[in-house]
């Protein structure tokens, strides 16, 4: 075999290799295969520390008379609150408890998907935009800062990931019918609920979705030169719900006991330094960069479709400032709140940071697109393939399926199932349990026995008196009679 003959048979084993590698098939093969591990560890996930108590004071109280409890004694967070008391675990089904993780990813998908139809103003079909849609979903679950404390912990799961899939909705939606003339009769219908639920969830998607509607209200405004009384509405709508939120009892009592201890002019600086480095930090993941470039052809496409007047011809370096002084502001928003930024709480502002990225890119393809600088991709595939790729190279994909490769996830749930069963069967008051060993680093786990606050209604949701941990100290933390009533 001479030398030419070894080139070309390597050359053909590279071209194969290409077609094989084009194929639509495979690209989603692999999207499945970064989307595996984050779907199966929602069934390994049980409840945690708060789940417990939302579900005992449901117990304890009944809905109606918790939800005004929680509302008078610790948060105006009517929507979470009220989801929270309703979980599976408030009706003793614990096994089901996987359905808020698996949920919380499903609708997450249906987020990114009607924002992206919206963001699209459908210039692509409906195949291509889902498979875009979960793109940006590998790639925000790849890259989101505190993964167990966020997607696989009900209480943060709800309290925070339900408003941020609902502001993607509404997002979405107004996108979609920004371009009617009158504002649909299904809008007003879907977009009122969602925003009642989004902002009934937490103090900064409540501000945000204000902002949402005051941010629209203004660009009718400039560019039909009239006022939109519709979206004037929902914005005053929006108040009458934010006046509910921030005058309830409740938080004032949640901001003696969390309220940051620093100056206003420390926090100030803080959350600015604090905002600046994990905004550099998560501009330059390579998942977002490559995200980009599959995205240019069709943001090209929008780009074409759009009036000159768009919001998304505005200059890209306003939009990037806008971009931070958002990013910026949550930071401010949870230190000046509680003192510090919390692994959950971390996941607040890298959910704006992320949605932000996406209206950047398109303000940039629109900034180019006006010089008639245009960018050409004879095939994409390879640019597909390396996304995927880094996915591969994110921590959270890797722990993933380390967890469940190892077995560490299945003698986790079975440690737990174990401990329920002798909970649940045991006549004994005070109750000793072993302390789970070497819990996945996926899923959130902080032993309920362990925290004097929370062990007390994860005692009485087992009819217990006590229960704790066998060889190992409690931890006492304030508040110790949480919560109130």
């Amino acid at each position: 075999m001479n030398i030419n003959s070894i080139n070309q048979f390597v050359a053909d084993v590279f071209y194969n290799i290409a077609v094989v590698f084009q194929n639509k098939f495979i690209h989603i093969l692999l999207l499945i295969f970064v989307l595996f591990p984050f779907i199966a560890l929602c069934f390994y996930t049980h409840p945690q520390l708060d789940d417990f108590v939302f579900a005992q004071q449901f117990k304890k109280y009944g809905f109606w008379e918790a939800q005004v409890g929680w509302y008078n004694h610790w948060s105006g967070r009517y929507a979470s609150n009220a989801i929270l008391s309703i979980c599976p675990i408030s009706f003793g089904k614990i096994g089901w408890h996987p359905i808020i993780s698996f949920s919380i990813i499903l609708l997450y998908g249906l987020g990114f998907y009607i924002l992206f139809r919206g963001f699209s103003f459908r210039v692509i079909s409906s195949k291509q935009t889902l498979f875009i849609s979960l793109t940006i979903l590998a790639v925000y679950l790849c890259g989101m800062p505190s993964l167990s404390t966020g997607i696989y912990w009900g209480t943060a799961a709800i309290v925070y990931h339900l408003s941020f899939i609902f502001i993607l909705l509404m997002l979405g939606l107004t996108l979609l019918y920004q371009t009617k003339k009158k504002m649909p009769v299904l809008y007003c219908v879907l977009i009122i609920p969602l925003l009642i639920v989004t902002q009934g969830c937490n103090e900064i998607s409540a501000l945000y979705a204000s902002f949402i509607f005051f941010i629209t209200t203004l660009y009718k405004f400039y560019k039909h030169q009239k006022l939109n009384y519709h979206y004037f509405f929902l914005f005053l709508f929006s108040l009458v719900v934010l006046s509910f939120i921030f005058t309830s009892p409740g938080i004032e009592i949640r901001k003696e006991i969390h309220h940051g201890s620093f100056s206003f002019g420390y926090t100030l600086f803080y959350s600015f330094s604090q905002s600046l480095q994990y905004f550099v930090e998560w501009l330059f993941k390579p998942g977002l960069w490559f995200l980009a470039f599959l995205y240019i052809p069709i943001g090209q496409k929008i780009a074409y479709k759009l009036a000159p007047n768009s919001l998304f011809y505005l200059h890209p370096v306003v939009g990037f400032l806008i971009h931070y002084l958002i990013v910026s502001s949550t930071f401010f928003m949870i230190i000046y709140g509680t003192g510090s930024v919390m692994p959950w709480s971390l996941n607040v502002p890298y959910f704006f940071f992320f949605i932000g990225v996406l209206f950047n890119i398109q303000l940039l393809i629109c900034f180019f697109y006006k010089k008639k600088l245009e960018i050409n991709f004879k095939d994409q595939s390879i640019i597909v393939l390396i996304l995927i790729a880094t996915c591969f190279s994110y921590e959270n994909f890797i722990l993933g399926y380390e967890d469940l490769l190892k077995g560490k996830t299945k003698q986790y749930k079975e440690a737990l199932i174990e401990r329920y069963d002798y909970l649940k069967s045991t006549k004994e008051e005070i109750c000793e349990v072993m302390p789970i060993t070497n819990p996945p680093m996926t899923i959130h786990y902080i032993d309920s026995a362990e925290m004097d606050f929370i062990s007390k209604n994860y005692a009485a949701f087992f009819n217990k008196k006590e229960i704790r941990l066998k060889e190992k100290k409690k931890i006492i933390r304030k508040p110790s009679n949480w919560p109130y009533f």
